[in-house]
């Protein structure tokens, strides 16, 4: 049985050869779709590939803390940027579809259209405060290998981009007047937590603490980064950069506690490496911050040998650093 082709943009009269690409095989119905021209199929500009990196790294938060049975979703422009991003993917109405399609490494819409339906429901759970509902929504969601979905589309996205400005603006921390304390200028506080909708009054008091605790780490470390004559600069991504002559580093600071150790290690080192290729900044040093000295001497040969990330923590007094990255870095104990 012959298969039917729908023309999408142009008509088609039997007997002609056509110069089209195909947007969409439908076996059930014997029908495919076709485009006449790259409508679909053009390049993703910067401004809007600034959003959706945006939108690939809250959706990533969101789902790395609903492993550990948190709904913690990300600002509501930000989901709503990535179900927009979906939903194209799925009506095939803008002049990039297809490649945002193709870099999520989808075969057809029907992933897709699924895919929608989770994170509408998702947003219906915010809506009203039911984070059980929040939760299985996103378990659902990782039946659609989501996560590798969009690590894989982040990667495609910055490949042959130019300078993202909207998402790779950094700010730059300077003393204050009076110089007691740190400003940062030219952008809005952020922290690791994004205020969620949905929070136990237990697990809001656990991010609450481990925020200040970041908060505290990485205003010591500013501190002393100034004192050695750098300038600390920080981006919405991005904890810490400083760069001094030929010297550039980028800095991951990280609370951990007793339970959270290695998880939080791991996320770090892989954040670093991702950090120093969006950026583009390849001869940038790499190095670990935590709120102290992790519990498993292993891991930091790990982490300083076997992955080449510097590694240093907060000393008892938390006003200094120690560990083996501080040192190799800047030649102290």
């Amino acid at each position: 049985m012959a298969t039917k082709i729908e023309g999408e943009g142009y008509p088609l009269w039997g007997g002609e050869e056509i110069d089209a690409w195909v947007t969409g095989i439908y076996p059930k119905t014997k029908r495919v779709f076709v485009e006449g021209s790259n409508y679909g199929r053009l390049p993703i500009s910067d401004g809007v590939r600034a959003k959706y990196l945006k939108a690939f790294i809250g959706c990533e938060s969101m789902l790395d803390a609903a492993r550990g049975g948190v709904a913690n979703p990300p600002a509501p422009e930000v989901l709503s940027e990535f179900k927009g991003m979906i939903g194209r993917c799925l009506r095939g109405d803008t002049s990039d579809w297809y490649t945002v399609f193709q870099a999520f490494g989808f075969n057809d819409r029907w992933a897709v259209k699924r895919i929608y339906e989770l994170i509408i429901e998702v947003q219906r759970g915010i809506k009203e405060g039911r984070s059980d509902h929040i939760l299985n929504m996103l378990d659902s969601l990782y039946r659609y290998d989501i996560v590798k979905r969009i690590h894989n589309a982040k990667i495609r996205l910055n490949k042959g981009s130019t300078e993202l400005q909207d998402v790779l603006k950094f700010s730059i921390y300077k003393r204050n007047k009076e110089d007691r304390h740190l400003d940062i200028v030219e952008m809005e506080e952020y922290t690791d937590y994004d205020e969620p909708f949905i929070l136990s009054a237990i697990t809001k008091k656990k991010l609450d603490r481990a925020n200040k605790t970041h908060s505290l780490t990485l205003e010591t470390l500013a501190q002393e980064l100034l004192r050695r004559g750098y300038i600390p600069e920080r981006s919405i991504f991005i904890d810490l950069f400083c760069r001094l002559e030929m010297k550039s580093i980028i800095f991951e600071v990280k609370s951990i506690t007793i339970k959270n150790w290695l998880s939080q290690i791991r996320k770090a080192i892989s954040q670093l490496y991702e950090y120093r290729f969006i950026y583009n900044i390849l001869g940038a040093q790499l190095c670990l911050v935590l709120s102290h000295e992790p519990p498993e001497p292993w891991v930091i040969d790990y982490v300083q040998r076997d992955r080449g990330i510097h590694i240093c923590w907060r000393t008892e007094s938390g006003e200094v650093f120690s560990g083996p990255g501080w040192q190799s870095l800047f030649g102290e104990k």
